[in-house]
């Protein structure tokens, strides 16, 4: 999640008891300040440009937790590091800050190549084809979501993937996978 880093020389001026609650902070939640003050600010950095922007349209970053390979915490993650790590995740819970969740994240799921799309939503559930482009089926998928949930299943890795309007889910585990395949199974199904 580092890609393209590079130091940047500056002359932050942070008042001294936020400073040294930031590093008491950091060690406490990464069991070490060097390295991860890095870390830590370059979130900071990512939820403060969200922020400036105003709320509305797309969500240029997400907050949550995530599980992975070497790390297990909450991040602040932009839309091209979320696309990232899809494949990668155990364990994702992230809302999308400022905005709806961003048709090119949705679109990376999808080339994942899903077993299974349905949208459950309005007391009924409908399978989605995933014919054509992924950004544009994703496109389409997201003025649904204010209602409705899409939920995409990989069978092979027990693999869930549940989306809303502003937040995505990932989960790796094969009680989450039965528990979702039940529940799409006892809803009516429209094509």
């Amino acid at each position: 999640m580092k890609k393209n880093a590079q130091v940047v020389r500056t002359s932050l001026r942070i008042n001294s008891g936020m400073f040294e609650e930031f590093q008491d902070r950091v060690k406490e939640l990464f069991g070490k300040v060097k390295g991860a003050q890095e870390i830590a600010l370059n979130d900071a950095v990512k939820m403060w440009l969200n922020l400036s922007y105003g709320v509305g349209g797309y969500a240029k970053v997400y907050f949550g937790w995530l599980e992975l390979e070497g790390f297990r915490g909450q991040r602040v993650l932009t839309v091209e590091e979320l696309a990232e790590i899809c494949e990668k995740v155990t364990n994702l819970s992230v809302s999308a800050i400022g905005g709806l969740v961003d048709p090119a994240t949705l679109a990376k799921l999808f080339s994942m190549k899903p077993d299974c799309v349905v949208v459950i939503g309005n007391g009924r559930a409908q399978r989605l084809s995933l014919e054509g482009d992924e950004l544009e089926v994703a496109k389409k998928l997201i003025d649904r979501l204010r209602s409705e949930t899409a939920y995409l299943i990989w069978d092979e890795h027990k693999r869930v993937a549940e989306v809303c309007q502003n937040s995505i889910r990932i989960l790796v585990d094969s009680h989450h996978y039965m528990l979702t395949k039940n529940l799409i199974e006892k809803y009516p199904s429209s094509s």
